[in-house]
């Protein structure tokens, strides 16, 4: 029974009314290879980490000391060391 449904509009158009395709339309164009989007350097993908927010923070000398003393990728130690605390605390939350 098809009384109830809607008259629907063919999906076919006509090849010849495309729309001309131009530099612009190129440039906004997303690049595949191999079934998978190559992305411009800087630009990051969906479904990806929220970038880190910038902050500014103040931290006594020798705690900042501390972190700078074991190198590169300090920032990220001190980081990880303040997620470990607020997951103990909300541990103790619940």
């Amino acid at each position: 029974m098809t009384a109830n449904r809607p008259a629907t509009e063919p999906t076919w158009t006509d090849p010849d009314d495309a729309p001309e395709l131009t530099d612009a339309w190129f440039a906004g164009a997303t690049v595949h290879e191999g079934g998978v989007v190559r992305r411009l350097p800087g630009q990051r993908g969906r479904g990806r980490k929220p970038a880190k927010e910038s902050v500014t923070l103040r931290l006594d000398p020798d705690v900042l000391a501390y972190f700078r003393s074991t190198g590169p990728g300090w920032q990220t130690r001190l980081n990880d060391a303040l997620k470990g605390i607020v997951a103990k605390t909300s541990e103790g939350r619940r």
